[in-house]
């Protein structure tokens, strides 16, 4: 009919552009507030390391190293995520530089996580072409033991395995962007070293933490994963860093530097501004995007964190996702997410019950999404996801989201649909739960 909605969805792929609704169907749809960009973001970068927060500044931190020149280790986010790695590495090797440190003392390091590697030309594009020429560039080691390095015990004996490129620095720097997160409530400050450039056992550790609390962290300013993860890389070291807030168009609003937690803390206040929404209805049916996550499912997941926090119990999540990657780099996070044994297997690994299983990785992840799920129905709309695959995890698969929304509707007519237009958003609902 002439005046129903037709709602933008960010893509072009067939089946997931769009989607026609009556208007009485439609509650409300979701994006990243406005908030005035930063003009110059060079000077913006130089005017924040200059005074950073809670910390000396880059140039008084290098004439504190014991060696001189020092070995310096910046640590930048990878291609999963938006900040402007290119614009804000060059003021920061500026400041190096000036004091003295030449190019073979320091050593970028593309912080993976568990992601897969980059490769050269997409670490050429991550860092600029001319850095990429004139510095050491690498990638981080999560899987290979040979490159990580024992570096001490948390305080509950998890063992600290870091990348050795970023242990052995006398002085460490991380750079990237803070923007709501499942398990830590915000990324930015610590997370960049850990799980950024940790080993497999210890990262391993991160999620299974995240796993036994069983909450969607999304938004909260405290929570009890990033107080241990703040605490991990006390432990390591992490002598600065530089964080930027962007908004949905990958633009800079606030750049932040300095401390790892009081740096990150203010970045965090600017942030909520953008991604965070206070007093929502929830309603009975959200189609939620991946975007700007849409590599695969491990990152597309995202999106279902943000859709839990606005559906009520019994509703639907409709996640839209290209997933140009597939499943990625966790074979088993599909299909545990539907087993509903997940929790009690990370209970049992973690007390030493049961051996340590393939992709352990994925368990923790697993068992959120199964939480999610016993209380809402998941729906996966993607073009490049097996069928099969993501009905073994207890979702139901579409191609076309028109056809999912449509299947939705003849049960309820009646039914409210918001829309979530990006995987960063948060939500703290009308009756004042923070899921």
């Amino acid at each position: 009919m002439s005046n129903d909605v037709r709602i933008e969805l960010p893509y072009r792929d067939e089946g997931i552009g769009t989607f026609v609704v009556s208007p009485s169907n439609v509650q409300k749809m979701y994006r990243p507030k406005a908030y005035p960009v930063v003009r110059d973001v060079v000077g913006a970068v130089e005017a924040a390391i200059t005074a950073p927060i809670g910390s000396a500044s880059i140039k008084d931190l290098v004439r504190l190293c014991d060696r001189n020149p020092p070995r310096v280790s910046v640590v930048v986010d990878d291609m999963t995520r938006a900040t402007p790695v290119d614009t804000l590495l060059p003021p920061v090797l500026r400041v190096l530089t000036a004091t003295g440190i030449p190019a073979r003392n320091i050593v970028i390091t593309v912080a993976l996580g568990t992601h897969r590697a980059m490769t050269d030309e997409e670490l050429k594009e991550r860092v600029g072409r001319k850095i990429f020429e004139h510095y050491r560039v690498e990638n981080s080691h999560f899987s290979d033991r040979s490159m990580m390095v024992l570096i001490g015990h948390a305080d509950d004996g998890v063992p600290i395995y870091i990348d050795r490129t970023v242990a052995a620095a006398d002085l460490r720097i991380g750079i990237g962007s803070i923007v709501p997160h499942g398990a830590v409530g915000w990324s930015g400050g610590a997370k960049i070293l850990y799980p950024g450039v940790a080993g497999e056992e210890t990262v391993k550790r991160f999620h299974f933490l995240h796993g036994v609390t069983r909450r969607n962290m999304k938004g909260r300013t405290e929570c009890s994963v990033r107080t241990a993860m703040e605490r991990w890389v006390e432990k390591i070291g992490l002598d600065f860093i530089l964080n930027t807030v962007l908004d949905q168009n990958g633009e800079v609003c606030r750049v932040v530097a300095g401390h790892y937690v009081e740096a990150q803390r203010e970045g965090a206040r600017t942030a909520e501004k953008i991604y965070r929404y206070t007093g929502e209805p929830k309603t009975e049916i959200v189609v939620c995007v991946s975007y700007p996550h849409d590599g695969d499912f491990w990152q597309a997941a995202k999106g279902i964190f943000s859709g839990e926090q606005l559906t009520v119990p019994g509703g639907h999540i409709v996640l839209v996702t290209p997933c140009y990657e597939g499943e990625g780099n966790h074979p088993r996070f599909l299909e545990r997410s539907g087993d509903d044994g997940v929790h009690a297997l990370l209970r049992a690994v973690l007390r030493g019950e049961e051996p340590q299983p393939d992709d352990p990785v994925s368990i923790a992840p697993a068992c959120l999404l199964n939480e999610i799920a016993r209380t809402r129905r998941v729906h996966v709309v993607s073009p490049n996801l097996d069928r099969d695959r993501v009905e073994s995890a207890g979702f139901t698969w579409s191609r076309s989201i028109q056809e999912r929304v449509d299947e939705l509707l003849a049960l309820r007519p009646r039914a409210e649909i918001s829309t979530v237009l990006h995987s960063d958003l948060s939500f703290q609902t009308a009756t004042g739960e923070e899921e």
